[in-house]
């Protein structure tokens, strides 16, 4: 079945007239975004492409040569991309002046970050390819759910499974395995700070250019993290996307659907591959873990990989797909308070695109997750987010039904659960601020309702 398009979605899904944006929530938005686009701010953001262009200069010829051997690398967008952008960003007429300025700020530093990524990722080939290459990937734990389903809190908890190794959220922003070695040994010397200290500094940072983002989503630099998201910030346009309407929101981040941007999802199947062999040799001497979990939303590779990795075991977390769609929604514009580019408050065309590319994304991610996880046998499960809120131990036992081929839940997750239950009763719950509802974002909630039971 074909992705659900524009016309579809205007006579099937959307309001005949969006319901304003209230009062409470433009009040929240303007305070959210008003200091992002400051004279300052700008100039420091542009700053940074002095540093880059020099470094691009170093590392430009030294890419061209391990070009030759190596190839494009799978973290880095393609020319015609690049190319394709610099033409959309003088075409689309809906486009704002400062906005346009930091498109091609995003443009040109995705060109001059390639031979620097470039370098960065050959550099692993050549010092550690052979390694790599042996690396056994042993029975694979995908946990691919639809974005706001409960997914991290369950991946986070599964993290505590001695067997399992995970590329933790930094690792796949930086993904070099010869950089992830040098700040462990500087670490270990004392040189540079403790991981625990790294990860409480950056959690404070997010938490106060963002804090719409820390109060929606368990932030940690340091554990498993959504896995396509950095991949996504650097090989492709995922935070400039809204800035061109749904249909090119849609082709950002393609979540379902393969055949949107095949190019694309085929370097993200390999640069999977090369990550996991990576956080194995960068973890396995040390910790004896051999065993790979990643968390994110990448459906539409997950044929592909079931048929690279034969013994690979799949979980998902399934929400209510009116509250999920609505968290979700939110959760977007909270993320652009972190992946911000194009900083300027959002206008109601912008809020409108967004209800609409993500409604199409995930009214066809349900479609697809429900046709991939029907069958499968003992090495996919669907757990529900009630269920996992109601007995936590109940629906881990579900996940390891498929995890283990005995089903036993370790008992450090068991022990785990315990904690997160006395953590949770001791926390305090930031109010969201920005809480538009499915009307505010132009979608009749009625019709997606029934939209889901079909």
């Amino acid at each position: 079945m074909a992705p659900m398009n524009r016309t579809t979605y205007i006579e099937k899904c959307a309001l005949d007239t969006p319901v304003p944006i209230s009062a409470s929530n433009q009040s929240a938005l303007n305070d959210a975004f008003k200091h992002k686009s400051g004279l300052v701010r700008t100039l420091f953001v542009l700053s940074v492409l002095v540093p880059l262009f020099c470094l691009a200069l170093i590392t430009a010829p030294i890419y061209a040569l391990t070009f030759i051997f190596y190839g494009r690398p799978p973290i880095t967008p393609t020319v015609s991309n690049l190319f394709r952008y610099t033409v959309l960003v003088f075409s689309y007429p809906h486009v704002r002046p400062y906005s346009r300025m930091m498109i091609l700020y995003v443009i040109l530093r995705k060109l001059l970050l390639i031979p620097i990524f470039g370098v960065g990722w050959h550099l692993d080939e050549m010092l550690y390819g052979g390694e790599l290459d042996k690396q056994e990937i042993i029975s694979p734990v995908f946990l691919i759910s639809g974005a706001r389903s409960g997914s991290t809190t369950t991946g986070h908890l599964l993290d505590n499974d001695p067997q399992f190794v995970s590329p933790a959220g930094v690792m796949t922003l930086f993904p070099f395995l010869w950089l992830w070695k040098t700040i462990s040994y500087f670490s270990r010397l004392g040189l540079l700070p403790s991981p625990e200290s790294f990860s409480a500094a950056v959690i404070a940072k997010v938490s106060k250019d963002a804090p719409e983002f820390v109060a929606r989503h368990e932030f940690d630099p340091l554990k498993p993290d959504t896995f396509e998201v950095p991949w996504l910030v650097n090989r492709g346009f995922f935070q400039i996307g809204p800035e061109f309407g749904a249909d090119e929101m849609i082709k950002a981040v393609p979540v379902s659907d393969k055949n949107i941007d095949v190019e694309m999802w085929d370097d993200f199947v390999s640069y999977t591959d090369r990550i996991m062999r990576k956080v194995l040799c960068f973890n396995c001497k040390r910790s004896g873990k051999n065993r790979i979990m990643i968390k994110g939303h990448f459906l539409a590779v997950a044929k592909t990989l079931e048929a690279k990795y034969p013994n690979s075991r799949f979980i998902t977390v399934v929400r209510d797909p009116a509250k999920r769609l609505e968290s979700l929604l939110n959760f977007m514009i909270a993320n652009r308070l972190l992946i911000v580019e194009t900083p300027l408050i959002p206008t109601i065309r912008d809020v409108l695109a967004i209800g609409e590319a993500i409604t199409r994304l995930e009214l066809d991610y349900m479609r697809e997750e429900e046709n991939f996880f029907a069958s499968g046998g003992r090495r996919k499960t669907c757990i529900q987010f009630a269920e996992y809120v109601a007995n936590t131990k109940l629906a881990v036992a579900k996940c390891y039904a498929v995890i283990n081929e005995d089903g036993q839940v370790p008992k450090e997750i068991l022990s785990a659960i315990e904690r997160g239950r006395e953590e949770h009763k001791n926390r305090s719950k930031m109010k969201y601020r920005i809480k538009l509802s499915l009307g505010e974002f132009g979608i009749d909630e009625e019709k997606f309702k029934k939209l889901c039971k079909k």
